[in-house]
């Protein structure tokens, strides 16, 4: 009877300690049944340095997209090892994992190499996902039941503001005390399109990317499609989708996620790609008869819908009960800017608004150096982070790996 308990638990599990992809790290991949033939692909690396024991914080790393493969932010961001741009292949000092464990999962399932047996049961809204992940946290908890005595944390990144405020307050409704949940982070992330969308020409106009009279004449498009989501917040909004990416060629920005660099991240994409899908690479992480995929269009593409909902009532139910939260932007990224994400904080609706929207910005500090700017009350974290894009810890490894541990108090 547990034979049969386990094997529907689990597909399979590899584990491996000083590997050839991971060398001298202590890790595991494997796939975890959610039923009628879906599954979902995780890694999970131990702490490096178990400085707390049993209290050594457990964290959970969702990609944004939607559609995207957390595979993304284990080799482009804070794993281990990373794949540059040249291709090179190193040893990352700042990986996430020194001195907490991490899961990265590939979520909604169809998502990297996550299975997606059949269309009916693809996600197009976050209770759906939300619903998932919590399946594959409750099994991957029975198979790691050490895992309850761990500060758990939620981070995401991107399309991460809407599944971890949903995945949050999924498990705070929950009430299942086999989580230590503590608290969660957003990086870069679109959480309330409402009060985000609008702010496109103002970040533009004042990092000099448009002049004044294109400022003020697009404000037009900003009031449309901020008019249009309130008229239908629940769909797809034309007006914002075009506008964005209108303003993306007036400004002259190759690239949405840095405006100060003058290339994409295409090349560093081939490279990923050409390492995961190395037969090698497979094997090791015990991979058959599947290829990855940085992102799947149709599981972005069923989400049309999800985009320009808010999830800033999910974002007050996780300030009110309690837990820490922390929404940290870098400054160059024009996708989901910082503006747009401080804007969207000023309506949250919590016991701390008022002190929150009256706070100046204190310099946020790392080796004596200026590295950002911060607001912070009560159990909320604002972080403006220089000189850093979308995807902040593959610019600033260093500040990030500090922001980390100094939140789940690792250290």
């Amino acid at each position: 009877m547990k034979m049969k308990i386990y094997c529907f638990v689990l597909v399979f599990i590899f584990s491996l300690t000083f590997g050839n992809i991971f060398p001298n790290e202590n890790w595991e991949s494997g796939f975890i049944d959610l039923g009628d033939g879906n599954d979902m692909f995780y890694i999970y690396f131990k702490a490096r340095n178990s400085i707390k024991g049993d209290q050594t914080p457990l964290v959970l790393w969702l990609q944004g997209g939607p559609g995207c493969s957390s595979l993304i932010g284990l080799f482009w961001e804070h794993g281990p090892y990373l794949i540059l741009r040249n291709g090179t292949y190193i040893n990352n000092p700042y990986s996430w994992n020194n001195n907490m464990d991490i899961i990265y999962v590939d979520s909604p399932i169809g998502t990297g190499f996550s299975r997606l047996s059949d269309k009916k049961f693809q996600c197009s809204e976050e209770n759906c996902v939300s619903r998932d992940l919590y399946t594959f946290l409750i099994k991957i908890y029975n198979l790691h039941p050490e895992f309850t005595k761990r500060p758990f944390y939620i981070f995401g990144e991107s399309y991460g503001g809407h599944y971890v405020p949903s995945l949050s307050a999924y498990l705070i409704r929950a009430n299942n005390h086999i989580f230590n949940f503590k608290g969660s982070g957003i990086g870069n992330g679109l959480t309330d399109a409402y009060h985000q969308f609008g702010i496109y020409p103002k970040f533009l106009y004042e990092n000099g990317k448009i002049s004044f009279f294109e400022y003020v004449t697009n404000e037009i498009y900003s009031v449309a499609c901020v008019s249009d989501l309130k008229i239908k917040p629940f769909n797809v909004s034309m007006y914002c989708s075009n506008y964005r990416d209108y303003l993306q060629k007036k400004a002259h920005i190759i690239n949405m996620y840095n405006i100060e660099i003058n290339y994409t991240y295409d090349e560093q994409s081939k490279h990923v790609e050409k390492f995961i899908n190395n037969p090698n690479t497979l094997k090791e992480l015990g991979i058959f008869n599947r290829t990855w995929s940085e992102c799947n269009h149709t599981i972005d593409a069923s989400f049309k819908d999800d985009i320009f909902r808010s999830y800033k009532e999910d974002v007050e139910y996780i300030l009110q009960k309690g837990l820490e939260l922390i929404i940290y932007v870098g400054e160059f990224d024009y996708r989901d800017n910082w503006e747009a994400n401080r804007n969207y904080l000023k309506f949250v609706e919590w016991d701390g608004k008022k002190e929150f929207n009256k706070q100046k910005y204190q310099p946020w500090i790392i080796n004596e150096k200026e590295s950002g700017l911060f607001i912070s009350c009560k159990n909320l974290m604002f972080l403006r982070i220089h000189e850093a894009g979308h995807m902040s810890p593959m610019d600033k490894p260093k500040e990030l790996f500090y922001m980390i541990n100094n939140f789940t108090h690792a250290v």
